[in-house]
């Protein structure tokens, strides 16, 4: 029988409260950031960024797949779609 893992993602609003959990007893299993706001614009000679397209969901879903183990092909996807499509845009 398969088993299925869930891991909240807890939404810290100061970087202390991590250290506060940790001694609670909670385990850092995978320190994330969230980053919100506009783009700095900032541009880096020999790097150019793009918005993704459907067309980059193959090679990232092998990119991943080779570093993680598995594609999250099906997220990039919806992700596409939302800002093709007018939906939700990151603020």
């Amino acid at each position: 029988m398969a088993c299925i893992s869930l891991r909240p993602i807890p939404w810290f609003c100061a970087s202390g409260s991590l250290s506060l959990y940790t001694r609670l007893g909670f385990a850092t299993r995978e320190p994330l950031s969230i980053m919100q706001g506009p783009s700095l614009a900032l541009h880096f000679p020999g790097y150019d960024v793009r918005p993704a397209t459907p067309s980059d969901i193959s090679v990232c879903g092998t990119l991943c797949r080779d570093v993680h183990g598995f594609e999250r092909s099906n997220k990039l996807s919806d992700a596409i779609r939302d800002l093709v499509g007018g939906g939700r845009r990151p603020s």
